[in-house]
């Protein structure tokens, strides 16, 4: 399965080839019949109300934060610093004050920051409790809520990134639901011009 994965990475694939090959490699693997659930709903219509419907999402996992279970427990961890991060950064780069919730697009950033960061300190287990998984699965989440072009625009940075975690995620039923969610999302924001392209916009 892995192979047959960064394969399709290395060649010139379209994206409708990329989803089959998501579909036959991926989803066979597994029969539960909750396993495989990939949230793509369609964006919010402004950003106001992304930004809204992504702190919902946020907000059931922020009672969390006492938990004594490590997979619960470290997500939330992550979404305080990054919302620390994301507030301080605002403040230092603007002269006015706000309270206003950070939006889809900066809590991607973020997190497009803390997995690349991760990687490259080989930070690399999926094991309950470690920042790896934890970062997947907040940025499953924050990806359903994030305009279609930037995640296009983002395609080269975050899918060599993410690709070749698949064969590690196998054992990791948890992780893989998430990348599999960032990848399905990533594959629902193509458009024609994409979806044409020999390779894929996104690929190349």
């Amino acid at each position: 399965m892995g192979t047959s994965v960064r394969r399709a990475f290395s060649q010139s694939v379209t994206a409708h080839e990329l989803a089959h090959l998501l579909s036959t490699c991926l989803v066979p693997r597994y029969y539960e019949p909750n396993f495989l659930i990939v949230r793509l709903s369609p964006m919010a219509s402004s950003s106001s109300s992304s930004s809204s419907e992504l702190q919902v999402e946020l907000s059931k996992i922020r009672p969390h934060t006492s938990s004594n279970l490590a997979h619960q427990k470290k997500p939330v961890q992550l979404l305080g610093a990054l919302e620390s991060t994301i507030e301080s950064t605002s403040s230092s780069s603007s002269s006015s004050s706000s309270s206003a919730a950070p939006t889809p697009a900066g809590y991607f950033a973020a997190l497009l920051t803390t997995l690349e960061g991760t990687l490259a300190r080989n930070e690399t287990s999926l094991n309950e409790g470690d920042i790896l998984p934890a970062t997947l699965y907040l940025l499953s989440i924050v990806v359903l809520f994030v305009p279609p072009a930037l995640l296009r625009s983002q395609c080269p940075t975050l899918l060599p990134l993410l690709t070749p975690l698949l064969p590690y995620t196998n054992p990791h039923a948890p992780s893989l639901r998430s990348l599999i969610t960032i990848l399905g999302a990533f594959i629902s924001s193509l458009d024609s011009h994409s979806l044409d392209a020999h390779p894929p916009c996104c690929l190349s």
